[in-house]
Protein backbone atom coordinates (compact mmCIF):
# COMPACT_ATOMS: atom_id res chain seq x y z
CA UNK A 1 0.00 0.00 0.00
CA UNK A 2 1.30 3.20 -0.48
CA UNK A 3 1.45 6.02 1.52
CA UNK A 4 1.53 10.08 0.25
CA UNK A 5 4.15 11.91 3.06
CA UNK A 6 2.69 15.43 4.47
CA UNK A 7 4.04 18.42 2.56
CA UNK A 8 6.05 19.89 5.70
CA UNK A 9 6.90 16.45 6.70
CA UNK A 10 10.60 16.86 7.15
CA UNK A 11 13.17 15.03 4.67
CA UNK A 12 15.05 12.20 6.20
CA UNK A 13 18.57 11.15 5.87
CA UNK A 14 19.41 9.73 2.20
CA UNK A 15 18.54 5.90 2.85
CA UNK A 16 16.13 6.23 5.21
CA UNK A 17 12.08 6.26 4.76
CA UNK A 18 9.98 8.68 6.26
CA UNK A 19 6.95 6.76 6.03
CA UNK A 20 4.91 5.69 9.19
CA UNK A 21 5.21 1.96 9.38
CA UNK A 22 2.03 0.08 8.95
CA UNK A 23 -0.02 -0.53 12.24
CA UNK A 24 -2.25 -2.96 13.57
CA UNK A 25 -5.56 -2.48 14.99
CA UNK A 26 -4.34 -2.06 18.50
CA UNK A 27 -1.54 0.63 17.19
CA UNK A 28 1.61 -1.98 17.01
CA UNK A 29 3.85 -2.26 14.51
CA UNK A 30 3.03 -4.32 11.41
CA UNK A 31 5.45 -7.09 10.50
CA UNK A 32 5.04 -7.37 7.08
CA UNK A 33 7.29 -10.21 6.50
CA UNK A 34 5.50 -12.16 8.34
CA UNK A 35 2.30 -11.89 6.21
CA UNK A 36 4.38 -12.96 3.46
CA UNK A 37 6.15 -16.14 5.56
CA UNK A 38 2.42 -17.34 6.38
CA UNK A 39 1.02 -17.03 3.15
CA UNK A 40 4.11 -18.96 1.48
CA UNK A 41 3.74 -21.62 4.43
CA UNK A 42 -0.54 -21.66 3.91
CA UNK A 43 0.02 -22.53 -0.05
CA UNK A 44 2.60 -25.24 0.92
CA UNK A 45 -0.17 -27.01 2.85
CA UNK A 46 -2.76 -26.46 0.73
CA UNK A 47 -0.34 -28.08 -2.69
CA UNK A 48 0.89 -30.78 -0.28
CA UNK A 49 -2.51 -31.83 0.13
CA UNK A 50 -4.38 -31.43 -3.40
CA UNK A 51 -1.31 -33.16 -4.61
CA UNK A 52 -1.03 -35.82 -1.99
CA UNK A 53 -4.63 -36.49 -2.29
CA UNK A 54 -4.01 -37.61 -6.50
CA UNK A 55 -2.22 -39.60 -5.61
CA UNK A 56 -3.68 -41.51 -2.66
CA UNK A 57 -0.91 -40.24 -0.38
CA UNK A 58 1.79 -43.29 -2.12
CA UNK A 59 4.81 -42.09 -0.86
CA UNK A 60 7.12 -42.54 -4.12
CA UNK A 61 4.64 -40.17 -5.89
CA UNK A 62 4.44 -37.60 -3.25
CA UNK A 63 6.40 -34.20 -4.31
CA UNK A 64 6.30 -31.95 -1.65
CA UNK A 65 7.05 -34.36 0.95
CA UNK A 66 8.56 -31.37 3.64
CA UNK A 67 5.56 -29.16 3.08
CA UNK A 68 3.70 -30.55 6.48
CA UNK A 69 6.51 -28.68 8.35
CA UNK A 70 5.13 -25.51 7.30
CA UNK A 71 2.46 -26.66 9.85
CA UNK A 72 5.19 -26.38 12.59
CA UNK A 73 5.85 -22.99 11.23
CA UNK A 74 2.50 -22.17 12.15
CA UNK A 75 2.85 -22.91 15.43
CA UNK A 76 6.22 -20.73 15.68
CA UNK A 77 4.59 -18.15 14.28
CA UNK A 78 1.73 -18.72 16.62
CA UNK A 79 4.12 -17.99 19.32
CA UNK A 80 5.47 -15.05 18.12
CA UNK A 81 2.71 -13.08 17.59
CA UNK A 82 0.81 -14.14 20.32
CA UNK A 83 3.83 -12.85 22.85
CA UNK A 84 3.82 -9.47 20.19
CA UNK A 85 -0.17 -9.29 20.49
CA UNK A 86 -0.53 -9.75 24.58
CA UNK A 87 2.32 -9.72 26.56
CA UNK A 88 2.43 -6.26 27.73
CA UNK A 89 -1.46 -6.61 27.75
CA UNK A 90 -2.13 -8.77 31.33
CA UNK A 91 -2.22 -6.08 33.39
CA UNK A 92 -5.38 -4.96 32.09
CA UNK A 93 -6.78 -8.40 31.15
CA UNK A 94 -8.06 -11.40 32.39
CA UNK A 95 -7.60 -14.70 30.99
CA UNK A 96 -11.38 -15.14 30.28
CA UNK A 97 -10.98 -11.86 28.35
CA UNK A 98 -7.94 -13.23 26.75
CA UNK A 99 -9.56 -16.45 25.85
CA UNK A 100 -13.01 -14.36 24.39
CA UNK A 101 -10.78 -12.50 22.54
CA UNK A 102 -8.70 -15.15 20.36
CA UNK A 103 -12.37 -17.37 20.33
CA UNK A 104 -13.64 -13.86 18.37
CA UNK A 105 -10.83 -13.91 16.15
CA UNK A 106 -10.23 -17.74 15.12
CA UNK A 107 -13.36 -19.55 15.53
CA UNK A 108 -15.47 -18.10 13.04
CA UNK A 109 -13.00 -18.93 10.30
CA UNK A 110 -12.69 -22.69 11.92
CA UNK A 111 -16.62 -23.11 11.25
CA UNK A 112 -16.03 -21.74 7.75
CA UNK A 113 -13.44 -24.06 7.05
CA UNK A 114 -15.88 -27.16 8.49
CA UNK A 115 -18.28 -26.59 7.01
CA UNK A 116 -16.89 -26.25 3.49
CA UNK A 117 -14.79 -29.37 3.86
CA UNK A 118 -17.84 -30.99 4.68
CA UNK A 119 -19.84 -29.59 1.90
CA UNK A 120 -17.00 -30.71 -0.48
CA UNK A 121 -16.70 -34.18 0.76
CA UNK A 122 -20.14 -34.90 0.12
CA UNK A 123 -20.55 -32.83 -3.19
CA UNK A 124 -17.08 -34.35 -4.53
CA UNK A 125 -17.98 -35.20 -8.18
CA UNK A 126 -14.46 -36.64 -8.40
CA UNK A 127 -14.32 -39.04 -5.61
CA UNK A 128 -15.82 -41.72 -7.04
CA UNK A 129 -15.76 -44.49 -4.90
CA UNK A 130 -12.68 -43.15 -2.34
CA UNK A 131 -14.85 -41.31 0.12
CA UNK A 132 -17.35 -44.24 1.81
CA UNK A 133 -17.18 -43.28 5.60
CA UNK A 134 -19.79 -44.27 7.56
CA UNK A 135 -22.94 -40.80 7.98
CA UNK A 136 -22.19 -41.48 11.68
CA UNK A 137 -18.16 -40.83 12.08
CA UNK A 138 -18.67 -37.89 9.67
CA UNK A 139 -20.92 -35.95 11.69
CA UNK A 140 -18.55 -37.12 14.64
CA UNK A 141 -15.61 -35.76 12.77
CA UNK A 142 -17.74 -32.61 11.68
CA UNK A 143 -18.91 -32.10 14.96
CA UNK A 144 -15.07 -32.19 16.40
CA UNK A 145 -13.99 -29.86 13.89
CA UNK A 146 -16.99 -27.56 14.34
CA UNK A 147 -15.79 -27.96 18.58
CA UNK A 148 -11.75 -27.47 17.52
CA UNK A 149 -11.31 -30.34 19.17
CA UNK A 150 -9.35 -32.18 20.69
CA UNK A 151 -6.42 -30.27 20.48
CA UNK A 152 -7.32 -26.56 18.87
CA UNK A 153 -7.63 -24.64 21.89
CA UNK A 154 -4.66 -25.70 23.58
CA UNK A 155 -2.27 -23.08 22.27
CA UNK A 156 -4.04 -20.37 23.64
CA UNK A 157 -4.90 -22.23 27.30
CA UNK A 158 -1.18 -23.05 27.37
CA UNK A 159 -0.04 -19.38 26.97
CA UNK A 160 -2.75 -18.03 29.30
CA UNK A 161 -2.28 -20.39 31.98
CA UNK A 162 1.64 -21.26 31.98
CA UNK A 163 3.84 -20.23 29.21
CA UNK A 164 3.30 -16.35 29.87
CA UNK A 165 4.11 -16.35 33.76
CA UNK A 166 7.20 -18.27 32.90
CA UNK A 167 11.19 -16.52 32.59
CA UNK A 168 12.44 -16.00 29.54
CA UNK A 169 15.24 -18.78 30.50
CA UNK A 170 12.57 -21.42 31.66
CA UNK A 171 11.04 -20.91 27.61
CA UNK A 172 14.02 -21.79 26.43
CA UNK A 173 14.84 -24.31 28.66
CA UNK A 174 11.54 -25.95 27.65
CA UNK A 175 12.08 -25.25 24.14
CA UNK A 176 15.26 -27.44 23.91
CA UNK A 177 13.71 -30.21 26.33
CA UNK A 178 10.80 -29.86 23.84
CA UNK A 179 13.15 -29.94 20.64
CA UNK A 180 15.19 -32.95 21.61
CA UNK A 181 11.62 -35.08 22.12
CA UNK A 182 10.28 -34.14 18.34
CA UNK A 183 13.84 -35.38 16.79
CA UNK A 184 13.82 -38.35 19.07
CA UNK A 185 10.10 -38.54 18.09
CA UNK A 186 10.74 -37.93 14.38
CA UNK A 187 13.84 -40.46 14.45
CA UNK A 188 11.66 -43.13 15.82
CA UNK A 189 8.49 -42.66 13.21
CA UNK A 190 10.63 -42.05 10.37
CA UNK A 191 8.53 -38.97 9.77
CA UNK A 192 7.28 -35.40 11.66
CA UNK A 193 4.03 -35.83 9.63
CA UNK A 194 2.48 -37.42 12.58
CA UNK A 195 0.02 -36.15 14.91
CA UNK A 196 -3.23 -35.80 12.72
CA UNK A 197 -4.74 -39.37 13.17
CA UNK A 198 -6.27 -40.73 15.91
CA UNK A 199 -2.93 -43.68 15.62
CA UNK A 200 -0.32 -40.91 16.34
CA UNK A 201 -2.88 -38.24 18.17
CA UNK A 202 -0.24 -38.58 21.32
CA UNK A 203 2.33 -37.02 18.82
CA UNK A 204 0.36 -33.67 18.67
CA UNK A 205 1.30 -31.96 21.51
CA UNK A 206 4.82 -33.43 20.88
CA UNK A 207 4.97 -31.34 17.91
CA UNK A 208 2.90 -28.48 19.03
CA UNK A 209 5.49 -27.95 22.24
CA UNK A 210 8.57 -27.04 20.58
CA UNK A 211 7.75 -24.37 17.71
CA UNK A 212 5.00 -22.64 20.15
CA UNK A 213 7.15 -22.37 22.86
CA UNK A 214 10.23 -21.61 20.82
CA UNK A 215 8.27 -18.67 18.88
CA UNK A 216 7.36 -17.40 22.42
CA UNK A 217 11.14 -17.07 23.35
CA UNK A 218 12.07 -15.82 19.99
CA UNK A 219 9.40 -12.85 20.66
CA UNK A 220 11.01 -11.99 24.15
CA UNK A 221 14.62 -12.13 23.09
CA UNK A 222 14.40 -10.29 19.43
CA UNK A 223 15.47 -7.23 20.96
CA UNK A 224 19.14 -9.49 21.52
CA UNK A 225 19.30 -10.58 18.03
CA UNK A 226 20.97 -9.72 14.60
CA UNK A 227 18.56 -7.05 12.92
CA UNK A 228 17.86 -7.86 9.54
CA UNK A 229 15.23 -5.36 7.34
CA UNK A 230 13.40 -7.98 5.89
CA UNK A 231 9.53 -5.90 5.35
Amino acid sequence: MLRLAVADTPASPPGVSNTAPDQTATGKEHFEVLDGLRGTAAMLVVLFHIQGITVMWDASKVILHHAVLAVDFFFLLSGFVIGYAYDDRWDRMSVRHFLTLRLIRLHPLVILGVVLGFVSYLFDPFAGSAQGVPLGKLLGAFTLGLFLLPAGPLPNVAYALLLRRLPTRALLAIAIASGIGLIACGLRLGSMDQGSGWDSLWMAPVRLCFPLVMGLWLFRVRCQLPFFRLG
